[in-house]
């Protein structure tokens, strides 16, 4: 044909042994045999390329505007791309766009007008063509223009007729607009992307006024749209018109909107001056009558209708957290009253009122307050995901709970209903890390697994009697009345707005692959999607291209498309085949991602080019950009593959050396973008040197900058070829973390007679290095105010500090004796660092008393998260104490003894019936009656809140000194799980097995994980038990790739994967993984193992060296015995 060529290889006879390279067992064939196979290989691929045709300039369809259209509309379609090549006279190219009806294959045609800069061009849409949806493309006699992007491009003709708008709901709203309104009525449809074209028409526009969000179909068939309503412009109508239209990019005088006459009423906002009765219970129920002005504005507009609109609340927070009563019985202008008051948590709470039933405005001064008492069942009112979609957030009204006396991560069936429960872990193993933590006192997480199956739509509940207000917990005699307990509720996911925040976030695909290959016919290129964000608890789905104008698109898109890589669309890592890469020489990718909650990223596009020489493939592990804290070390390595076809052999070793070297390219700063150049840049400097000359890059802590951004590449080159090199590249930001205040002493008992003395002095930025970020580089503000003797909610009295002669700006904080009269005080620190401007504070509570007293205080607890599990004593959990007395002589202090509390805290409450047992040895090591406390590792609950508290008593001192401190342990990563592949039929020696810890999540302040993989010749069931006992071998080194390449050793093993956050609290996973022996190895054959572990040595990989080694000598062990 005049573009192809057929050819047949000749025949080859089979080799007596594999490729070194291909297998690790490989073989020892004679010299010439693997110089003819490589000979033959070069000439096939030197044909191919030769002799197929190549991507050069191609026409390519990247999008479609507007993405829907009226039947038989004179509006045009708008395509945008590339290489349309515009024709002097309409035979030329791309004159003619093809309408190609999805449903029946029926193809229609109209004109194509293409601009002269060959990048857009526009369609008339076919008379003729009935509704539906159709592809559109460009055709000419010199081709056909192809999609861009994974789909043809598509727009739907509708039928502008069956569009219709039958209300708006509410009709009316404050003149500062921001209301958000409901559309209901038949035909909408979000066209185009992202559903752009589906747009609010306010006051008879010719354009796209407001954006709209399609919601669900009501059971009646009903469809529905929100939009949010400008304010009302000065000197404008008092009501806005509002249409809605299926094509809002189209524009101009004939867009296509709806004629209903609906329209959007603005008011002035109500005025509430008064609320009576002055007093209610907390349960409601009870009639509220609210005076004020104003409230007959809808009303006036739609005459009784507008008395249905109305609600109260009682209390300000989110609409969400407070329940609302309504419509009022009797409602005029001045006068609203409601026959039933909605529950509310107890105190003042200010009567507001919402004439349009959203947009409250709420009382002000204490006439327009309600003085709630009691309490009632707490109430559910939401199931959302979270903002990322890895957890569940459970709300209940705004009174706090008593969380189910439930502290730190615990079990959800407790607080859940079983069908809840079930749910959010789904069919997860057992040892998979997953539970349920309490946010606040009205918000329970629940942690999902990547096999949860909550969904969007499906019910989430709570069991009936696990709840009650925190006013209740602790008291006794309280009754059912006056105390009850919640009742069994469910509520659906939302469908519309499933996220807390309402949208969830967009699905953001990421890309890591090498950027080139060798010239060598046999190599392959393997894709990395794992760092894929916005995914969300379940694994998402990866869908893989190739760009119109990649080489060899048409069979990459085929592969692509195949059911192999369909069927394993939630695996992040694709391996494209070398075939299909041997007639080419530019490659573009493309990746995109959906979620589980059926959100779709945009594309991701990376582009591969085949070098001309032998280059190694060079790739960075883990992802492509990486966020990291300034004050935790840094490591990252990277792999070189060698080359295909580079000469290799056992007798080839000192020729197949890699030589690596790591460079900082570029610094940015991180919010702006700004590329920071000249004598600024070299602020930034790394100063690589002698230490980044090998494949594992190592910066300590403090290396990175925190808010800017470092571009660092890695070369790698051969040793013997030094033009041989490979160049990767990898993004690192330094996350700007808060400023550490620590105060010494902790909450504290002092005498009115001696000075109160707290210090702030090891207080720290932990974005600077110590010896430069300690409390000499950071400003200091100290206030001290009385917390009032009467009922908690009165606001606290400041100390004038200036008056009684401190200096407030000091690192430590001194009040002289007989400063302070008897109470209880709240002192507080202000830590600034000057430079960045960056802040925090801390407090601790002093209870100042007459008479003479000793004082003891705690050592300032200094990290900036602790662990409840540690591996190392350095990472061990230990309280100091020390007694505050200006000179303790020895025989003194050998007169006092301690008594240590550690008691759990839910809430804010501490509570004295889950104390720990310290004098439990397996809870501590020193027991409860020391000066200082240490823990054992595993004796706190990780995500639990404990006060440890310390009397020390002495018959020098009537009354016993006391000091306390509140710690939170940090949460654990959670929700994923390890896989292992092939699952089976692998034999040690000859497979290379892939392990991978997928679906792992932590909180984000925790980022970024770090994985470590290991194996134990033991069942799984016995893997958890042996965590941390030194049995478990390492197969790769702790990285932040969450993907290894590993050999294992013949037998029943447990495969595990450690998980770390960046403050090392840690989570586990394992499974089992059956080995099989391989076959009886010949001298030869050992000798390519060696030389393949010789390899993976030069090519950065020690520890593939190591397995490979090791696993042959197990062979090698086993035959010499049978031998024997």
């Amino acid at each position: 044909a005049d573009s192809a060529i057929a050819a047949r290889s000749p025949a080859m006879r089979a080799s007596p042994a594999a490729d070194p390279r291909a297998s690790p067992r490989g073989g020892t064939a004679p010299r010439r045999s693997r110089r003819l196979r490589r000979a033959r290989a070069t000439a096939l691929a030197a044909c191919l390329a030769c002799c197929l045709p190549t991507a050069g300039a191609v026409a390519v369809l990247e999008s479609l505007t507007p993405g829907g259209l009226p039947v038989g509309t004179d509006l045009l379609v708008t395509l945008a791309g590339s290489g349309f090549e515009p024709a002097a006279s309409a035979s030329g190219p791309f004159s003619t766009c093809r309408f190609t009806a999805a449903a029946t294959g029926e193809e229609f045609s109209t004109t194509a007008e293409v601009a002269p800069s060959a990048a857009s061009a526009r369609c008339g849409v076919p008379g003729s063509a009935p509704a539906g949806a159709y592809t559109v493309t460009l055709v000419g006699p010199t081709g056909t223009a192809a999609a861009d992007y994974f789909e043809a491009l598509t727009v739907w003709l509708y039928d502008a007729a069956a569009v219709s708008l039958d209300k708006v709901r509410p009709p009316g709203g404050p003149r500062a607009g921001g209301t958000v309104i409901t559309l209901e009525g038949s035909g909408f449809a979000a066209y185009g992307t992202d559903g752009a074209d589906l747009c609010c028409v306010f006051a008879g526009a010719n354009s796209c006024s407001a954006p709209a969000t399609l919601l669900t179909t009501l059971t009646s068939g009903t469809t529905r749209a929100s939009c949010i309503v400008p304010a009302w412009a000065a000197g404008g109508a008092e009501s806005l018109s509002v249409e809605i239209t299926l094509s809002g990019t189209a524009g101009g005088a004939e867009l296509p909107v709806t004629a209903s006459g609906e329209a959007f009423f603005y008011y002035d906002e109500p005025t509430v001056l008064a609320v009576s009765p002055a007093a209610g219970a907390a349960a409601g129920g009870y009639p509220v009558t609210v005076t004020g002005s104003g409230f007959g504005a809808l009303v006036r507009a739609f005459g009784p209708e507008g008395k249905s609109y109305p609600r109260l609340r009682l209390g300000s927070a989110s609409t969400d957290a407070v329940a609302h009563a309504g419509p009022p019985s009797f409602l005029n202008d001045t006068m609203a009253v409601f026959d039933e008051a909605p529950f509310a948590p107890a105190g003042a709470r200010e009567a507001g009122l919402a004439l349009n039933g959203v947009d409250f405005v709420d009382g002000a001064g204490p006439d327009a307050a309600v003085a709630v008492s009691g309490a009632y069942a707490p109430v559910l009112v939401s199931v959302l995901f979270s903002a990322d979609a890895t957890t569940l957030v459970v709300r209940f009204d705004s009174q706090p709970t008593d969380r189910a006396s439930l502290p730190g991560i615990f079990d959800c069936a407790a607080v859940l209903d079983d069908d809840t429960a079930a749910a959010v872990r789904g069919d997860s193993a057992a040892d998979v890390p997953s539970g349920c933590f309490w946010e606040d006192d009205s918000t329970l997480v629940a942690q999902l697994t990547q096999r949860s199956t909550a969904r969007s739509g499906v019910r989430a509940g709570v069991r009936a009697g696990v709840l009650r207000a925190k006013s209740c917990s602790g008291k006794s005699g309280e009754t059912e009345a006056s105390c009850p307990a919640n009742a069994a509720a469910t509520l659906p996911i939302p469908v519309d707005a499933a996220c807390v925040g309402g949208a969830c976030p967009p699905v953001v695909a990421q890309l890591n692959a090498p950027v080139r290959i060798s010239r060598c016919a046999g190599e392959s290129i393997r894709l990395d999607a794992g760092e894929s964000y916005g995914v969300g608890a379940r694994p998402p789905r990866f869908q893989w291209g190739a760009h119109p104008a990649s080489d060899n698109a048409a069979a990459l898109n085929n592969y692509f498309a195949s059911d192999a890589v369909v069927e394993a669309a939630g695996r992040p890592v694709l391996r494209v085949p070398a075939a299909l890469l041997a007639s080419g020489s530019a490659w573009r990718f493309l990746l995109r991602v959906d979620n589980f909650l059926g959100a779709r990223s945009r594309v991701f596009e990376w582009a591969v080019e085949r070098d001309a020489l032998e280059i190694p493939t060079l790739y960075i592990e883990g992802p492509f950009e990486l966020e990291v804290n300034p004050s935790e070390p840094l490591l990252i390595a990277g792999v070189a593959r060698l080359a295909a076809c580079f000469p290799q052999g056992p007798g080839d070793r000192n020729s197949t050396e890699v030589d690596f070297r790591w460079s900082h390219e570029q610094t940015a700063a991180t919010e702006t973008g700004e590329v920071f150049t000249g004598a600024e840049a070299e602020a930034f400097d790394l100063g690589l040197g002698a230490g980044a000359t090998k494949s594992v890059l190592q910066l300590g802590s403090f290396s990175l900058r925190p808010a800017v951004t470092y571009t660092l590449a890695l070369a790698a080159s051969m040793r013997g070829r030094p033009d041989l090199s490979a160049r990767a590249r990898v993004k690192v930001r330094a996350r700007r973390q808060e400023i550490q205040p620590i105060l010494s002493g902790g909450d504290r008992r002092v005498s009115a007679l001696r000075p109160l003395i707290v210090s702030a002095a090891d207080s720290y930025d932990p974005n600077v290095d110590p010896r430069i970020g300690g409390a000499e580089s950071l400003d200091f503000a100290w206030t001290v105010s009385r917390r009032a003797d009467t009922p908690d909610g009165l606001p606290e009295t400041a100390v004038d500090l200036n008056s009684l002669g401190v200096d407030a700006a000091k690192s430590s904080l001194r009040v002289e004796p007989d400063s302070l009269s008897a109470g209880s005080y709240t002192v507080t620190v202000t830590v600034t660092q000057p430079r960045s401007g960056s802040a925090a504070s801390a407090s601790v509570a002093v209870e100042v008393v007459e008479g003479d007293t000793v004082s003891v205080s705690l050592k300032g607890l200094p990290w900036v998260k602790y662990n409840a599990v540690w591996n190392r004593k350095t990472e061990r959990f230990v309280l100091d104490a020390r007694v505050d007395l200006p000179s303790l002589a020895a025989v003194q202090e050998g007169q006092f003894s301690y008594e240590w509390r550690a008691l759990e805290v839910v809430g804010d409450t501490p509570k004295d019936a889950q104390r720990l047992d310290l004098t439990d040895d397996a809870v501590t090591s020193t027991g409860a009656r020391t000066r200082n406390l240490a823990f054992r590792s595993g004796a706190l609950t990780a995500g639990a809140t404990y006060r440890f508290e310390l009397f020390a008593s002495s018959p020098l001192y009537a009354r016993p000194a006391f000091a306390a401190v509140q710690l939170s342990t940090n949460r654990n990563p959670f929700g994923g799980e390890i896989q292992v592949s092939p699952e089976t039929g692998g034999v040690a020696v000859d497979t290379q097995f892939t392990v991978r810890a997928t679906g792992w999540k932590d909180d984000a302040e925790d980022l970024p994980l770090e994985y470590a993989f290991e194996y134990l010749r033991l069942g799984a069931a016995s893997a958890s038990s042996l965590a941390g006992s030194g049995l478990f071998e390492a197969l790769a080194e702790r990285s932040r790739s969450n993907e290894a390449g590993v050999y294992l050793p013949a037998g029943n093993l447990t495969v595990a994967v450690a998980v770390a956050d960046s403050f090392g609290a840690e989570a586990r996973a394992s499974t089992a993984v059956v080995v099989g022996e391989p076959p009886a190895l010949t001298l030869s054959e050992v000798n390519a193992v060696i030389f393949r572990a010789q390899l993976a040595i030069s090519e950065g990989d020690p520890f593939r060296a190591a397995q490979l080694v090791a696993a042959v000598a197990e062979v090698e062990t086993a035959e010499e015995e049978e031998g024997a």
